[in-house]
């Protein structure tokens, strides 16, 4: 129980960095896609179109921002196994089959 309780408190600053970054990354891409919108709204003839655009802006820059939150919590690397941990004692090549 300690040993949980002890690696809890070593996680909580991790996840509250966690959380600002998403934070701050989806009010800064909110207000940036406002202001890519507005200067398209102005120069473009289709509106529908640049709405379009500005949306798909905000999607890639809240991905960004979530992988970038998942780099921070430590987790970049799940998809990845070491050969210590593989259960086949290293017989294919670190990854799990």
């Amino acid at each position: 129980m300690s040993n949980l309780l002890s690696w809890f408190l070593k996680a909580v600053p991790r996840l509250g960095l966690v959380i600002l970054i998403v934070i701050i990354g989806i009010l800064v891409a909110g207000w940036l896609t406002s202001l890519f919108e507005k200067k398209l709204m102005k120069k473009s003839k289709y509106q529908l179109m640049s709405s379009l655009q500005a949306k798909a802006i905000k999607l890639i820059l809240i991905m960004y921002v979530i992988l970038l939150s998942v780099h921070a919590a430590g987790l970049s690397g799940i998809a990845w196994a070491s050969t210590a941990t593989c259960p086949c004692a290293g017989d294919c090549a670190g990854f799990y089959v």
